[in-house]
Formats: structure tokens, sequence, C-alpha cells
């Protein structure tokens, strides 16, 4: 069961630094429901989840392709 806690904890850190690049490498006009400051206001107060949140109602996942 020790190693079942670092797993946790690295698998944790990698979708908060997923969600961190992921919103850093989006542009302004494509995020969904807030702003991109509120965004980095919910990834410093709600980590995890605001990361999680990032993905379900921030991220743009569907994107119109140009010609």
């Amino acid at each position: 069961m020790q190693w079942l806690m670092p797993i946790v904890l690295g698998a944790t850190w990698v979708v908060y630094l997923a969600a961190i690049v992921d919103w850093w490498m989006t542009d302004p006009v494509d995020v969904r429901t807030l702003a991109k400051p509120a965004w980095v206001l919910t990834f410093l107060f709600f980590w995890v989840l605001g990361a999680l949140a990032w993905f379900v109602w921030g991220h743009p996942w569907h994107r119109e392709r140009g010609p």
C-alpha cells in the first residue's frame, strides 16, 4: 500500500501541469466560460479540481477548422 500514494500524487501533478500547459497554449478567444486570468485563479485556489474544471468547462474541444 505504500506505493499507492506516490502514484496518486504523481498522477495529480501530471493532470495539474497538463492543464496549465494547455491553458497557456490556448488562444484567449477560444477559452470557454471564464477569461484566462480567472482560470489562473481557479488553478491556484482549487489545484486539481481547477485543472479538471479546465478540461471540462474551459478547454475548447470543438474548434472550427479553417479552409
